[in-house]
């Protein structure tokens, strides 16, 4: 199930999110994008809509 579920991170602090990117990829979840703010994030959010951010 985790194959369908697209996750766009939203986090300020680059090594988190990478970390949590590789952790998420190796459990089988589509990353769509990372961000470090909001305003970025609705943006993404716009290019591909993630099922959970």
């Amino acid at each position: 199930m985790s194959e369908y579920i697209k996750i766009l991170i939203v986090e300020d602090e680059k090594i988190v999110a990478v970390d949590l990117k590789r952790r998420l990829t190796k459990l089988g979840y589509q990353v769509t994008g990372m961000a470090a703010s909001g305003h970025k994030a609705l943006a993404l959010i716009d290019q591909e809509l993630p099922i959970l951010c």
